[in-house]
């Protein structure tokens, strides 16, 4: 539709001067149409999907989707599509057997959507004006970006907290949030026995899937600690630093303080189980406060701290995820259409709610400036603070060729007892290096090694 339009705007455009010539001596010039950029008429109504794995502001959203349908003078419809179980796998599914939606929320960064083909640029859409208001925040390469290209906007940045119950805190004795990985073991156990009548657990992993899992849990500690599981320094992949905290979540299995079928635990059943008050702790995300405000309405005296590292020092930063948001798919017909829908909800009337409304922390400046407190309960805890920061772009493994499973598969693994980490941590460093060194050679990855990283440099003063 959109080729056929620009096709006869072309057409007129000849025609007109066509006609004009015809005219001979006429003194009146007209200036033929810019058709290099996208024209008002140019957009037609359309049906758009839009597919999202975020649950937590599901209602706002939705209220905001039938707003942008009834008001926007285009005659574009959306159905938002909310699926927050196996959404990359769908996703993936669904490009490949070209259902793709229109747009979707991405849980990656740019770069995996960009190397399968599923990513639209939206520099041709990006004026000065709109450049200004992300200021240095615009472009993070590798994140929303590749090769100095744009595929997603910022929006709000995910905070990770470990999140817990303060009814059972208080009834096992215990007054402060754990701050070591032996205190984490010690509480959870504290808690099962003072709950053991009420089928209390005193922790709670959702092993259904393994890469948020491990992403909200394992990475952070680790990264608060002064590690990441891609050494800056060397720039190599090491994964040997994460046995602590590997082993401590096992402990806590085998001390029979872990909620049952974890091996198989989801999210949101987990969120569940925790607003009955049958959970003590758990790590998640600055999302939860949405979840427990509209999904899972609990009555419990809930909480979040700091995530705990090896030794109780902070050595490094919780990082930030979500430096990008929206993207549109490569695959639709009706990009211009796509780009209104993310063009209204990138816009200070949509955001500046959001933050206070407590769905997000923003990382937009005009937002940060004009949002006032999050009045959404809990959220004060996951504001982002001095040791939550933005790490270095590095390799994604998602898109590396590695042979085998992937680390977040061999760490759940490890915590179930159906492997052992110190037999698998050389094998899986060699796969993953093996992997990095192939994808730098043919060019489908860079070198991020940073020889002069510090990670408590990311840590505000």
């Amino acid at each position: 539709m959109i080729r056929k339009s620009f096709r006869f705007v072309a057409l007129a455009a000849a025609v007109a001067m066509a006609a004009s010539l015809f005219a001979g001596c006429g003194n009146k010039t007209e200036t033929p149409k810019d058709t290099t950029q996208p024209q008002k008429e140019d957009i037609k109504p359309a049906k758009l999907t839009w597919w999202t794995y975020q649950r937590h502001d599901m209602e706002y959203m939705k209220g905001l989707v039938e707003k942008f349908n009834k008001e926007n003078k285009y005659g574009i419809t959306v159905d938002y599509v909310v699926q927050s179980e196996n959404f990359r796998q769908s996703l993936d599914l669904a490009f490949q057997s070209n259902q793709a939606p229109d747009i979707y929320t991405g849980q990656d960064l740019a770069k995996y959507y960009v190397d399968k083909g599923q990513a639209e640029p939206l520099d041709k859409w990006l004026t000065p004006e709109l450049k200004s208001r992300y200021g240095d925040r615009l472009y993070s390469e590798g994140d929303n970006g590749v090769n100095n290209k744009i595929y997603s906007l910022p929006n709000a940045g995910v905070t990770y907290r470990l999140v817990y119950n303060k009814d059972l805190f208080a009834k096992a004795g215990l007054t402060d949030a754990p701050k070591t990985l032996d205190q984490l073991v010690e509480y959870a156990k504290k808690i099962t026995e003072a709950g053991k009548a009420d089928k209390v657990y005193g922790f709670a992993i959702n092993l259904k899937n393994t890469q948020t899992a491990m992403e909200r849990s394992v990475n952070v500690v680790g990264q608060k600690s002064g590690f990441n599981y891609f050494d800056y320094k060397t720039g190599k992949f090491d994964f040997k630093p994460f046995k602590p905290i590997v082993t401590a979540i096992k402990k806590i299995v085998d001390d029979g303080s872990m909620f049952p079928g974890y091996e198989s635990l989801d999210i949101d059943p987990l969120r569940s189980q925790f607003a009955q008050g049958k959970i003590g702790m758990y790590f998640g995300g600055s999302w939860e406060p949405g979840v427990y405000a509209d999904q899972f309405k609990t009555s419990i005296n809930w909480a979040a701290a700091p995530v705990p590292t090896l030794d109780g020092s902070v050595k490094g930063a919780s990082f930030i995820s979500g430096l990008r948001w929206m993207y549109i798919s490569s695959k639709t017909e009706n990009k211009e259409q796509a780009w209104k829908v993310m063009e209204f909800f990138n816009t200070d009337e949509v955001q500046i709610p959001y933050q206070e409304k407590g769905f997000g922390n923003s990382v937009v400046p005009s937002v940060v400036k004009a949002a006032k407190k999050p009045e959404m309960k809990g959220m004060e805890y996951f504001v982002i603070g001095k040791e939550d920061a933005t790490w270095p772009t590095k390799p994604q493994e998602r898109t590396l060729k590695i042979e085998g499973k992937p680390f977040n598969d061999i760490f759940a693994m490890v915590i179930m007892g159906k492997a052992d980490f110190d037999k698998e941590v050389d094998g899986l460093n060699k796969k993953y290096n093996d992997a990095l060194d192939a994808a730098i050679k043919d060019g489908t990855e860079k070198d991020w090694k940073k020889a002069d990283f510090n990670p408590q440099s990311l840590i505000a003063k």
